[in-house]
């Protein structure tokens, strides 16, 4: 972002993204022990496919795109 601010949006959109799934992941919802431990590894899958999905997209897509072409 210290080189080119429109990227603060992406920035600030990924931390949204990791520090809500880390207040869900604190949530003590759910009395059944094994659909908590499925609700935890689903918020924790999310949030890694969000940031990673943000990584490969700027960093791997313009590489992707012309070996595909």
């Amino acid at each position: 972002m210290g080189w080119n601010s429109k990227y603060a949006l992406l920035i600030a959109f990924s931390t949204v993204v990791t520090y809500i799934g880390g207040i869900l992941l604190s949530l003590n919802g759910t009395k059944n022990i094994s659909h908590k431990e499925e609700w935890r590894k689903g918020v924790i899958i999310g949030r890694f496919t969000v940031n990673l999905g943000i990584l490969v997209f700027f960093k791997y897509f313009d590489f992707l795109l012309s070996n595909l072409n």
